[in-house]
Parts: structure tokens; sequence; C-alpha cells
């Protein structure tokens, strides 16, 4: 096959392929065959995905091993595969966020110096899922803070770890234990945006709009709203009609939020 015949599955499926022939003119129609490994003598196609200000597109690398896995062409798929030189992007373009890492490429590895493995994977992996979206959601670092059963969690999983957080955050506050409170806002601040990057989270974030518990929909108003801005603002105004603290913030709230729109 010809590098112009990968197909997207191709690379959801993280494929690698070796260059078999390299005579033709355009490095497109270069021949090609699937591997698993790579040795030092291959020039190898790798899956990848490449990002601008509003969308995620597949896109293939050769390295040549020879080289210690120099990055030759780039190419990304627009209905077909082009040059990565022939297409225009909106804004600018993120570095190639490779689906596999050799050992065997110095400009990624080194043992004990450094591994850029988990760096290329977890973009990777964010963004191959955003194929189809207008708008792209940007993937952020997680923070340190942010505890690993939340990263590694399931969005159900992670549906209590909030409620139960929010709820814990709400009992500290009323019994006027302020540090405490502050530390568990805090650390939910931290986890919500995180959790927002992946879409598969959203149906159970808006979830968290519906709570039985007053104190989550109370927080989660006003840390959703760029996702269910209707839902949230509907929430919010229904708030500002009461006649207490959380209605007088609401009301404060929208008058602020109108003013930026």
């Amino acid at each position: 096959m010809k590098i112009r015949d990968i197909t997207i599955n191709d690379i959801k499926e993280k494929a690698l392929w070796k260059v078999t022939n390299s005579n033709a003119q355009n490095w497109l129609d270069w021949q090609i065959q699937r591997v698993t490994r790579i040795s030092s003598a291959n020039i190898i196609v790798h899956s990848s995905i490449i990002i601008d200000d509003q969308a995620a597109y597949p896109a293939i690398v050769t390295k040549y091993y020879e080289d210690g896995g120099e990055i030759g062409e780039s190419g990304i798929n627009c209905g077909s595969w082009m040059d990565i030189g022939e297409v225009a992007f909106q804004g600018s373009i993120s570095r190639p966020f490779l689906s596999y890492i050799s050992k065997l490429d110095i400009h990624e590895y080194q043992k004990g110096v450094f591994d850029n493995r988990n760096w290329h994977y977890s973009r990777f992996n964010h963004y191959i899922s955003q194929l189809e979206n207008e708008n792209i959601i940007k993937y952020i670092e997680p923070d340190i803070e942010i505890p690993k059963y939340v990263i590694n969690g399931t969005a159900e999983g992670n549906y209590s770890v909030i409620a139960k957080m929010v709820a814990e955050f709400d009992e500290f506050n009323r019994a006027n234990k302020i540090s405490k409170a502050n530390m568990k806002i805090t650390k939910i601040i931290k986890i919500i945006p995180f959790l927002k990057q992946n879409p598969k989270n959203h149906a159970m974030l808006e979830s968290l709009l519906f709570s039985s518990n007053s104190a989550v929909v109370q927080m989660m108003q006003y840390q959703l709203v760029d996702l269910f801005e209707e839902t949230c603002l509907d929430l919010i105004t229904q708030k500002a009609k009461e006649d207490s603290l959380d209605g007088l913030g609401a009301k404060f709230w929208l008058k602020d939020y109108e003013s930026r729109r």
C-alpha cells in the first residue's frame, strides 16, 4: 500500500508502517508495510494528531531511525492526505502528538535523561476523540493536586467523588471551619476543568446540575456555565429571586456575567 492509502481508522488504531520503497517523487506515494516493531534501519510512518485553534486533524509523520528518529515528512488528512505545507490552518498549529514513541527515538526518549512518551500519549488520546468536533476542548496538564483516582476514574465514580467533596465543603462551611472549606473548594475547582476536557464526562457533569443535594447544584451551576449555559443561567436566575445571601450572590453574578458577554 501507499502512504496515501492510510485510513482514519488506522490512525485511531495507532498504527505504524515502515517504508519499503521511497522511489516515488511524492512521499505520499511511497510504499509502506504495517509493522509492530521498529529497527534502527527503518523509516517509520507514525500515526499522530495535530491541532490548530479550532480543530484536530489526523496526521502522519515519518521518522528516520538511522538518524535516531529525526522527523522527516508530515501530512494531515482533510478529506485526503496532504503535505502539511499545503494546508491553511486556523491560527497556530501544534507539534505532532505521536501515538507511539520508540526507545530508539533519541529526540523523544533518553533513559535517565528525559522521557516524552506520556506527554505525547496523553495528548494523542485526548484529541483523537475530537476529530469531528468544530471547537475542540484544549488539553490541560493534570494538576499535581488532582488525585489519581480522579484522573483514572470512571465518569460514574467521579460523580460520587464530586458530590462527596461538595457535601464535605458545605459541612465545613456551615461549621465555620473556613480553612478546611477553602482547601476543599480549591480542589473541586481544579478537578472540574480537568474533567471538562473529556467529552465522555459531559453527561455526568450535566447530571450534577440535577442532583438531589442542593449544595451540589448551587456550586455546579457556576462551574459548568461554559458547557451548559442555558441550564445554568436558568438555575442561577431562579436562585437570584431568593431573599438570601445565595440569592444576593446570584444577582451580582448575573450582572457581572451580562457585562462580560
